[in-house]
């Protein structure tokens, strides 16, 4: 018993660096991150944005959301000066979730004028989530050139 009450003593010893250096958190600017409490908000500061939107839809009870607000709101922040991003929690706007057919949680949608463009369903690394923004980004600025 004592054996093992010493390797316990010894992994804690050499553990908390490799934790202190995880738990280490970057400043955000959340001031573009929108929450959307109901259907009427969703209107309001989603629907009729002037800039796109990056929607994230999750769940209170949610681990893999909780995993994936973070590394989504790091995004919002890189993108800060072109989008928005609105976090939804389903529990709040269940009928903005199954208007727009969200299946899985946690979700994003890229929403451009009103309009839904494209949806990322599932737990993403922020690589998969700025090259989801970049590709719907390109394609409505060509889109809106062809129009003008």
């Amino acid at each position: 018993m004592l054996a093992n009450i010493t390797k316990l003593k010894n992994f804690q010893t050499l553990s908390y660096p490799a934790l202190r250096s995880i738990s280490t958190t970057q400043k955000l600017n959340l001031d573009n991150i929108l929450k959307v409490h109901d259907e009427m908000d969703f209107h309001r500061k989603v629907l009729t944005a002037e800039v796109p939107v990056l929607v994230g839809f999750y769940s209170k009870k949610c681990n893999l959301c909780k995993m994936q607000i973070p590394k989504t709101s790091m995004i919002a922040n890189e993108y800060k000066d072109k989008i928005l991003m609105a976090e939804v929690y389903v529990e709040d706007a269940k009928e903005v979730a199954k208007h727009h057919d969200i299946k899985t949680i946690p979700s994003h949608a890229y929403f451009k004028a009103g309009q839904m463009m494209k949806q990322l369903p599932g737990l993403q690394e922020m690589d998969n989530i700025r090259k989801f923004l970049q590709h719907n980004m390109e394609i409505h600025e060509h889109l809106h050139e062809q129009v003008e």
